[in-house]
Order: structure tokens, then sequence, then C-alpha cells
């Protein structure tokens, strides 16, 4: 039940937004991201957008985890 409820909430994200939603298994929204294909950006469509929209914020975070991590004493 739980699961089928929880794709059913990302199924109406992706309605909503016309395009992706990546969510993690707990339900919590990752991105949502639209896209357009053109000839000059050719993997610009909604999964690739969401994907990279992910992998930002998981760079950020690396980033500040790193900063934290240089700040403690040994």
């Amino acid at each position: 039940k739980e699961l089928k409820a929880h794709f059913a909430r990302c199924l109406a994200l992706v309605r909503e937004a016309g395009g992706c939603v990546v969510a993690d298994a707990a339900g919590r929204v990752l991105a949502v991201a639209t896209g357009e294909v053109t000839p000059r950006a050719p993997l610009q469509h909604p999964a690739m957008v969401a994907i990279e929209k992910v992998a930002e914020e998981a760079r950020k975070r690396l980033a500040e985890g790193w900063r934290w991590l240089r700040s403690q004493p040994c």
C-alpha cells in the first residue's frame, strides 16, 4: 500500500511538472525538472536535467562536508 501511494504521489508530481521527478525511497523529492531538446542541446530532456540537479546538490553537500571536516581539530 505504501509503495503504491508513493508512486501515485510521484506520478502526480510528474503530471504537475510536465517533466521528470526524482524521489528517494523515503518519498522525498530530490529534483523536479522539465527540459527542451533542441539540435544544440540534445541532452536537455527532463530526465537528464533532473539527474544534473541531483548531482549538483550532491556536489554542494560534499563541498560543505569537506569544509566542515577541515575546520575540525585533529
